[in-house]
């Protein structure tokens, strides 16, 4: 019996208050190298968090690249435990890696068996995990190559190993104003983590307007055409708006947008009275501002 409801996603951002209301509390989310709005970043973590979803990293960049072997996994497992840690991941907590395909028993056997030993010499076997159809998750775990498993229905043929845990059983749903996969979680510790817990003075609205932010920072940094946020611009939540603070931070860290300062709103003060949850905020900002200049 499943534990809790979630979703993944790469490239949509479902609405929180939406998505909350349907049952969801687990977010699974990538990192990798794409710079096209895939990542999940401190921002979105520290929203998800404060809305009181746990988040769990999965690392793909290509659907194939396990087959990189050893010295791919090694580096793999480097960059998937900075941008972890940079998005407020515990050092503890592990790292899914995508077997993304229906992989052979001897590619198995071969570079991707490499490929995890390569990972567990950077993490750890203990922090290390497997997502992929039966034939994968079956694999790892029975050779001791993988601590967690995140099936996926794909590849599976109807049939659940019981020690994985988390299930992804539909792809390609429209919910919450995006595209999801549907997974659950299948153990009461399936690698899932939060930012500062619980934040009992901070409600979904007000973490859908961080997550936003975060959003619009990916925007600064991936795309050619000024950002323009209206005045009473609400970040996509009625009824509220940014503090003026932050809006005056978004403006002094790129200058190609430009903010209004009636987008003011108290309603939404508390939601940044926090300076761990401001401080994340201004983080993104200024990390996404920076790599946009060394480009």
């Amino acid at each position: 019996m499943a534990v809790a409801e979630g979703v993944d996603y790469s490239y949509s951002r479902p609405d929180l208050v939406q998505l909350y209301a349907a049952g969801k509390r687990v977010v699974c989310r990538y990192v990798s190298w794409s710079r096209l709005g895939k990542n999940l970043s401190l921002a979105e973590a520290s929203a998800l968090s404060a809305a009181g979803f746990a988040v769990v990293t999965n690392w793909e960049y290509t659907a194939q690249d396990q087959l990189g072997g050893y010295d791919k996994g090694v580096e793999h497992a480097r960059e998937a435990d900075r941008q972890h840690r940079a998005c407020g991941g515990p050092a503890t907590r592990p790292i899914y890696f995508s077997t993304d395909f229906d992989a052979s028993a001897s590619q198995l056997a071969g570079p991707v068996t490499q490929y995890f030993r390569g990972a567990a010499s950077v993490l750890g076997l203990g922090r290390v995990g497997v997502y992929g159809g039966l034939r994968s998750v079956r694999y790892m775990l029975d050779h001791g190559l993988a601590r967690w498993a995140w099936q996926a229905y794909a590849w599976s043929g109807g049939v659940w190993d019981n020690r994985a845990h988390i299930q992804q059983y539909r792809n390609g749903v429209t919910l919450a104003e995006a595209t999801v996969d549907l997974d659950r979680a299948m153990k009461a510790d399936y690698g899932q983590w939060k930012i500062g817990g619980e934040d009992d003075d901070m409600d979904t609205r007000q973490a859908q307007i961080l997550w936003n932010m975060g959003w619009l920072v990916q925007g600064l940094v991936e795309g050619d055409d000024p950002i323009v946020i209206p005045a009473n611009t609400a970040y996509g939540v009625a009824g509220t708006s940014l503090p003026n603070k932050v809006a005056q931070a978004i403006k002094a860290a790129a200058d190609v947008v430009t903010v209004d300062p009636a987008v003011v709103d108290a309603a939404v003060a508390k939601a940044l009275a926090s300076p761990t949850v401001l401080a994340a905020v201004v983080k993104a900002i200024n990390d996404d501002h920076a790599r946009r200049l060394a480009a």
